[in-house]
């Protein structure tokens, strides 16, 4: 009897198995050259396509490389003209098109026009990206060394961006009977929300600190209007507008509270096929609302060029000014450069 019992209960556990396997795997993705595929779509995201397939694992699909796809499962789909789908995906009549949503009222999307796929479902972890550099040089003529680290940790939700960054950079060199250092740190979270179509409001809370223009520290809270003006599966170029209060401390004691416009410009481009290349720019300008005639500048470039299994080399360049600096004793510019290893994850 109990061998009969445990037989039964051996199959009823192989039958729901086997089912969510197959629920798992029916995708399907029509490649431009007629081959059709099934397995199950794990996201698209930069103009890839991650595509789980029996036996094969996961492989990375060009967008240009996709006719058609289908799935029965919910999905959240973004368009490059700022439109925000859920729904299941299935083929169309018409090639290189899909169709999006729920049942008769499906929107036929192109294909080349998908700038995100997920699923609804996708668990906290498929949701998550990012990537963590680490920089170092030395140069004995100088007698200087000189650090960077950072990173960025952004989890996607269904109409939500949590972003974590940071970046800092330090530098010492030696002379006979002195060593002198600087320092520059940042830290920020960022909270986007998409209002409609191509426009977001994002919050922003953080830290930043730099030795050269005498800031020992700027706490700071931000709150903006973004555009999404193009935003591709290989380009996104935005612009934010809005407000930054600020408490600053600077090295000579004093203590400041500054509300700030906050206007910025950024442009990313990037290639997602081996072997990944990324390119990353950002403007500021912050208008003081309280001193007349003081603003602040900063400005950064970041280039990745992958080197091996998400493993990359880069160069990032930063420069930040302040017309006004609080300290008498600080310098107006500062900026730096550096070439970093870093690993870049989902």
């Amino acid at each position: 009897m109990q061998i009969r019992f445990f037989r039964q209960l051996f199959l009823l556990i192989m039958f729901f198995a086997s089912s969510y396997s197959f629920a798992q795997k029916t995708d399907t993705l029509i490649h431009i050259n007629g081959n059709i595929m099934t397995g199950e779509i794990k996201k698209m995201v930069d103009g890839i396509l991650f595509f789980k397939m029996e036996g094969m694992g996961t492989i990375n699909v060009q967008l240009e490389k996709i006719s058609s796809l289908s799935t029965k499962k919910l999905m959240q789909v973004r368009t490059k003209q700022g439109d925000l789908i859920f729904g299941q995906i299935d083929t169309c009549v018409t090639p290189l098109y899909v169709r999006v949503g729920y049942g008769v009222n499906k929107k036929r999307v192109r294909v080349m026009d998908l700038v995100e796929v997920y699923p609804i479902k996708a668990t906290l972890w498929k949701r998550v990206s990012g990537n963590f550099d680490l920089g170092i040089d030395y140069a004995k003529s100088t007698n200087m060394i000189r650090a960077n680290t950072s990173g960025r940790i952004n989890h996607r939700n269904r109409k939500a961006d949590l972003l974590l960054q940071w970046n800092t950079f330090a530098s010492t060199q030696k002379f006979d009977s002195t060593e002198l250092i600087n320092k520059k740190a940042d830290a920020m979270i960022t909270y986007k929300r998409l209002i409609k179509g191509k426009w977001l409001y994002t919050g922003s809370f953080g830290e930043n600190s730099n030795s050269e223009l005498g800031l020992d520290l700027r706490l700071f809270l931000g709150f903006t209007i973004q555009n999404d003006i193009i935003f591709t599966s290989r380009h996104h170029l935005f612009a934010q507008a809005g407000i930054n209060f600020t408490r600053e401390y600077s090295d000579d004691g004093s203590i400041s509270n500054n509300p700030e416009g906050l206007f910025m410009i950024a442009y990313d481009v990037f290639k997602r096929t081996d072997p990944e290349i990324s390119l990353t720019s950002h403007v500021e300008m912050f208008p003081n609302l309280t001193f007349n005639g003081r603003w602040r500048l900063d400005t950064g470039i970041d280039f990745k060029y992958e080197v091996f299994l998400d493993f990359y080399v880069g160069f990032k360049i930063y420069t930040n000014f302040d017309s006004k600096p609080n300290s008498v004793t600080a310098e107006k510019t500062d900026w730096g450069t550096s070439f970093t290893l870093g690993y870049s994850f989902h």
